[in-house]
C-alpha cells in the first residue's frame, strides 16, 4: 500500500514539471543572418500579381498587385520555382529565375521576417 501511495505521490508532483517543460527549447531560435529559419513556425505571406522587374544579378524580384502596390522580394538559395497547370512552362521540371520575365502572372510565397522568397509559381494568364 505504501509503494502505491509513494508512486502516485511522485507522479502527481512530477507531472506539472513535465508539462511545463514541454516545448521549452525544443525549437531553434530564429536566425538574424538573413537565412531560412529552421523553425516550423516561421511566418510566411503570399502575394499574387505580375512580375514588374527582375534584377537577376541582385537576386531581386519586384511584383505588382492589381491595385498597384509593389513588393520587392529577395530570391534565396532554397527558393522553389514552379509552373502552374496549363501554363507555357507546365512541363518543365527544373525552373530557375531566368525562366521568368516581366509581365508574367505569379503567386509568390515569402518569409515575412526578411522578405526572402520561398516559392515562385507561374500562374495561367487570365483572359
Amino acid at each position: 500500500m505504501k509503494r502505491k501511495r509513494l508512486a502516485w505521490t511522485l507522479l502527481i508532483f512530477s507531472l506539472p514539471a513535465g508539462l511545463m517543460a514541454q516545448g521549452s527549447g525544443s525549437v531553434p531560435r530564429p536566425t538574424r543572418t538573413g537565412g531560412y529559419d529552421s523553425s516550423p513556425f516561421a511566418v510566411t505571406r503570399s502575394v499574387k500579381g505580375t512580375i514588374a522587374e527582375i534584377q537577376a544579378e541582385k537576386g531581386v524580384v519586384v511584383v505588382q498587385e492589381k491595385n498597384g502596390k509593389r513588393h520587392v522580394l529577395k530570391v534565396g538559395e532554397k527558393t522553389e520555382f514552379k509552373a502552374g497547370k496549363k501554363t507555357a512552362m507546365a512541363g518543365k521540371k527544373h525552373l530557375s529565375l531566368t525562366d521568368f520575365g516581366p509581365g508574367q502572372p505569379v503567386k509568390i510565397t515569402y518569409l515575412a521576417a526578411d522578405m526572402t522568397i520561398t516559392q515562385i509559381r507561374l500562374l495561367r494568364a487570365r483572359k
